[in-house]
């Protein structure tokens, strides 16, 4: 704010809006898309420490293995996803 003269000021106003909502949408969506992220990497952390521990079947290790396979199908699609935008 400023002033001309006794009789006149000069106000500006500047509307920040649209940047408060850009940064909303923002943060929504990174926390959205880390959380879409962390079900796959944790599948594939607890299906590593299974496998580490040893003592599983063929069964257990196909089975895991069919596990692996999907989460990281997953995650190639969210990332593909990502990259498109």
């Amino acid at each position: 704010m400023g002033r001309i003269n006794e009789h006149f000021i000069v106000v500006l106003i500047a509307d920040v809006s649209e940047a408060i909502r850009f940064s909303q949408v923002r943060d929504s969506f990174i926390t959205n898309v880390s959380e879409q992220l962390l079900g796959p990497t944790d599948a594939l952390a607890k299906l590593a420490d299974s496998l580490e521990a040893g003592n599983l079947d063929e069964r257990q290790v196909m089975d895991d293995a069919r596990q692996v396979k999907s989460s990281c199908s997953k995650l190639n699609h969210m990332v593909s996803d990502l990259l498109l935008l």
